[in-house]
């Protein structure tokens, strides 16, 4: 029924189309009207604009008032049409209202019954609602309680906090109130109350923080020393309970020896047994840098607390390196000087090891680089004004356990043990004058007597205190045994060899004593104690030829032969010396022979021929005693058959001499015994050249050739070892030769062979033949009035000639 209708109604627009488009309007004004319809607004401005221009305005107002007249006649036909379903529809609605009202008044009937049933409801409905408020507001009460009462609690801690002193984390709760807790009520009054109450709390944290840290720089600074004290007492303990034990036992020398109970040092007699017990650290509360430094870092205050912690430690520092003018002169002083020190860097380590960030580990090695520094040099003046060699030693120990100590924390110590070695040489001189005085002593109070043995038991001691006596104690049957020996015997050496060697012995023990422990290989050991005994044995031999030169006036020959005696023993004791060293030094005797040869034929080698020059200074002077009386008659006649009183004198003065030499060495001996033959020969022929002597006799000269076969007898039996039998008889040579040309008159043969490498008369010297000849001829030609006979005149004119060619073989 709809679909006709609709056609219908297309049709008729396509008709009324057709014919506006057929009517009389413009094609112009058909377009304008076109783009007015279907165009949005914007258009409309266009479109006009262009009508205005072209002046067409009023055909197109014809234009439009056609077009609604059009669409007006269309809307007429569309109402016509659709009239009779309009007219339909109202009287439905009619209908539909009386159906409306029913249904109204059904729906207040019903409402009523309604409310009358649920009145009760409403009102216990509305009591709920009520109480729902109720409830709501008491949760938002309690929430709000809840979100306040953590704020005041928090706040409540941080005033508990601070005034427990408790001030890192009291900073911690600070934070979290301020970050975490107060915003939540910071709508609330009393939130900014609690604001206003704490601006001022880190400052008051960072001051009293920083109190607490200046109380204990001053504490550690009253403290440091006692827990140097402790650290060097646990050092001891931990030594004798070491391997390191036997190393500083007391096989050598003990190094912990005066750090017995009963010796203690006054600084650790204060100490409780119960704090002993306690380590360095434990004497010590340590939590007010460490909570100075996190206060700090929170506050991001961190590198300005490093810097005056570092300030503050390193003027600490500079006050325990100063060491008081005291300390030179007491043990005790030096003792509390190094626990000073060992207390400050056991604390600093201690930081370094719980704090790293705080006390690195190369700020505390440079620190320590500048205190050992000045350490040394305290040590060093110290050191340098000790003379007591005993007093030396303690302070050794000490340093050493100062560096084990220190060593145990991680610190370097070779500066420490190269102070030792440098005081090394001081503590060698010390000792090396102690000895050459005790060397000198032996030297002043010697007897110069031979050691004469009168008991086994002296015999015994004798053996341990000097191992040579073992080779020189010789009996008939070889070796002396303590079973066959029979008192008393005699020896060779006296008292003072024996003394010698033990003050050597002494030395090298009190050398080893300071050596030992010095962190020295044994060869440096071995080395550097050989050099030592090399100097003092130097030392001996420098004093003992002062000594010689000093009282050669007071030295008689016997005390003489005896010095040599006793430094030829001294010679030969350097061997077993050597090997004392060996053995007490723990290594095999197999080495260093070189050295020992040294020792055996260099050390005393000045001293030595000093002694054998004054010795034979000694022969000569004594000879010369001898000789002086001598009294020649030059003019005498014929010789009597007699000789001289000096001779004999002389003879039984060598004669017992040269027997005192048997205990000399064999080279020495017989050196002295023909230089003294050759100086008894060069005094008879002194007499014979004498200036004093004006003229000599034949009998004159009978005379001293019978004194001269007198000491070739002597000597042609007298025994020296190592000399040969025809050795002394030649140191008559030049006399004899003399006598037998001169009382031979064998003038001939002694111009004939001069200058030849061998002959009769080699030995004799021109000048000694021209100065006896002309004494002769002196005497004959006073004898015999200037010759007055023919055969005395033929005399004269030989020995004129033989004077002429003298005289010009000393030209």
């Amino acid at each position: 029924m709809v679909q006709p209708d609709l056609k219908q109604q297309s049709t008729e627009n396509s008709e009324a189309g057709s014919s506006l488009k057929s009517s009389s309007l413009g094609t112009e004004h058909i377009y304008a009207l076109s783009e007015l319809e279907t165009s949005d607004v914007a258009s409309v401005d266009f479109v006009l604009r262009a009508l205005y221009e072209n002046n067409n305005v009023a055909f197109f107002l014809k234009a439009l008032e056609k077009r609604i007249r059009q669409y007006d006649r269309e809307i007429e036909k569309l109402c016509n049409f659709h009239y009779h379903d309009f007219v339909k529809s109202v009287e439905e609605l009619v209908t539909l209202r009386q159906d409306c009202q029913e249904l109204k008044n059904a729906l207040a009937a019903s409402s009523g019954y309604l409310s009358d049933c649920t009145r009760t409801l409403a009102s216990v409905a509305s009591e709920i609602i009520r109480q729902r408020k109720l409830q709501r507001n008491i949760v938002a009460a309690v929430d709000s309680v809840s979100m306040c009462l953590p704020v005041l609690e928090k706040f409540a801690r941080l005033n508990e906090l601070l005034n427990q002193k408790k001030y890192y984390p009291a900073l911690r709760t600070l934070e979290q109130l301020e970050h975490t807790y107060l915003p939540r009520v910071a709508r609330y009054r009393f939130g900014d109350a609690i604001v206003s109450s704490i601006k001022g709390i880190r400052q008051q944290i960072k001051t009293a923080s920083f109190n607490e840290f200046t109380d204990f720089l001053e504490n550690i600074r009253n403290v440091s020393g006692k827990i140097g004290a402790v650290a060097l007492r646990h050092t001891v303990e931990h030594l004798k309970q070491s391997d390191v034990e036997e190393k500083f036992g007391s096989s050598r020398y003990e190094l912990l020896a005066f750090w017995k109970m009963d010796n203690r040092p006054e600084s650790l007699q204060a100490v409780d047994t119960d704090e002993i017990d306690f380590s360095a650290q434990d004497m010590i509360d340590f939590s007010p840098v460490y909570r100075c430094c996190h206060i700090f870092s929170v506050l991001g205050a961190r590198e300005s607390f490093e810097a005056y912690y570092r300030k503050q430690r390193r003027e600490q520092a500079v006050f325990s390196l100063l060491a008081p003018h005291k300390v030179f002169n007491s043990f005790q002083m030096l003792l509390n000087y190094i626990f000073e020190v060992i207390g400050f860097f056991v604390i600093e380590d201690h930081i370094m090891q719980t704090a790293s960030d705080l006390v690195t580990r190369s700020y505390r090695d440079e620190l320590w680089e500048i205190a050992v520094g000045h350490v040394e040099r305290t040590l060093n003046d110290h050191f340098g004004r000790c003379t007591d060699d005993e007093a030396m030693l303690p302070m050794k120990s000490l340093i050493l356990l100062f560096a084990h100590t220190m060593k145990g924390y991680g610190y370097h110590v070779k500066v420490l043990y190269r102070v030792l070695q440098n005081f090394r040489d001081q503590y060698y001189e010390i000792l090396m004058s102690k000895s050459c005085a005790h060397f000198d002593h032996l030297l002043r109070t010697e007897n110069y007597a031979p050691l004469v043995i009168n008991s086994t038991d002296e015999l015994k001691s004798l053996m341990e205190r000097f191992p040579l006596a073992k080779n020189v104690l010789q009996g008939k049957g070889g070796l002396v045994k303590l079973e066959n020996f029979s008192p008393p015997l005699q020896l060779d050496f006296s008292e003072f060899a024996p003394g010698a060697y033990e003050e050597m012995k002494r030395f090298v023990r009190a050398c080893l004593k300071f050596v030992d422990n010095l962190e020295m290989s044994h060869s440096e050991m071995h080395e550097t104690l050989r050099n030592t005994v090399d100097l003092l044995l130097q030392r001996f031999n420098g004093h003992l030829k002062m000594y010689v030169v000093d009282e050669v006036s007071l030295l008689s020959l016997t005390q003489l032969v005896q010095i040599t005696i006793n430094i030829g023993y001294l010679e030969k004791s350097c061997e077993a010396l050597h090997q004392f060293m060996l053995n007490i030094l723990g290594n095999s005797a197999c080495t260093l022979d070189l050295h020992i040869l040294k020792l055996k034929e260099d050390v005393f080698k000045d001293a030595r021929s000093e002694v054998e020059q004054r010795i034979d200074e000694s022969m000569r002077q004594k000879i010369d005693e001898i000789v002086s009386v001598a009294q020649y008659d030059w003019e005498l006649t014929s010789c009597d058959g007699q000789p001289a009183d000096y001779v004999s004198d002389l003879i039984l003065f060598l004669e017992a001499t040269f027997v005192s030499f048997a205990a000399l060495p064999v080279q020495l001996s017989r050196h002295i015994c023909v230089q003294a033959c050759k100086y008894i020969c060069n005094r008879l022929v002194d007499f014979l050249v004498d200036p004093a002597v004006k003229q000599i006799s034949m009998g004159a000269l009978e005379q001293i050739n019978l004194d001269v076969i007198q000491f070739e007898q002597f000597v042609s039996r007298c025994q020296i070892a190592g000399a040969q039998d025809s050795t002394l008889i030649l140191t008559f040579v030049d006399i004899r030769q003399m006598l037998d040309l001169v009382m031979a008159d064998d003038w001939s043969t002694y111009l004939a062979e001069f200058g030849r490498q061998t002959g009769k008369y080699v030995r004799v010297h021109p000048f000694t033949a021209t100065s006896v000849l002309e004494k002769i001829y002196e005497f004959e030609r006073r004898k015999n009035a200037i010759f007055g006979k023919v055969k005395d005149k033929d005399r004269k004119r030989y020995l004129e000639t033989v004077l002429k060619q003298l005289k010009n073989c000393n030209s």
